[in-house]
């Protein structure tokens, strides 16, 4: 999806605590205005309505994008084309229903998703073992799913974890 940037169309002076030493309290600041964004503020209350509520960061992940950038979205700091807009409504309702919503980034889905995202796309090897169990990615690494490890000590099949950008490797 492709961020799109909104001009501000003012500014206006509101209160926000300012942090700092000898000099943290409520001050006055300066804030840009963006106009109104309907396709935002209804974005957002898909997130929240009928039955389980999609986080900010689960949005995100689903569509691509960072937290960031969804909140600048719903806020209208910045805007979608209307097939982005359509598609990230379709994603969200998808996730909503339960339905195998893709990670955008690493094409994961319903069992070769790992617990996070590595980043890149898969190979179908590392999918094949996520599904299987032999393998899952937390953090920034290949570990074993079982015991988190990445030099595996289970009573279990011998697997050596990949580096994250390196290709799967079985011990016979």
């Amino acid at each position: 999806m492709k961020i799109i940037p909104v001009s501000p169309t003012g500014t206006r002076q509101s209160l926000a605590f300012v942090c700092g030493v000898r000099t943290g309290g409520l001050r006055e600041v300066t804030e840009s205005v963006y106009p109104p964004s309907p396709r935002g503020a209804a974005l957002r209350e898909l997130r929240a309505r009928e039955g389980a509520h999609v986080t900010l960061g689960e949005a995100a992940r689903l569509m691509g994008i960072r937290p960031s950038e969804l909140s600048s979205l719903e806020l209208g700091r910045a805007t979608l084309s209307a097939e982005d807009w359509t598609e990230a409504e379709r994603l969200i309702r998808d996730f909503k229903a339960g339905k195998a919503t893709p990670c955008t980034v690493c094409h994961g889905a319903e069992g070769t998703l790992p617990t996070d995202c590595p980043g890149r796309v898969m190979t179908e090897e590392e999918k094949d073992s996520v599904m299987s169990g032999r393998l899952d990615f937390r953090g920034d690494a290949w570990v074993c799913p079982e015991c988190g490890e990445r030099r595996c000590q289970c009573d279990r099949e011998e697997t050596t974890l990949p580096p994250p950008e390196g290709p799967l490797q079985f011990e016979e």
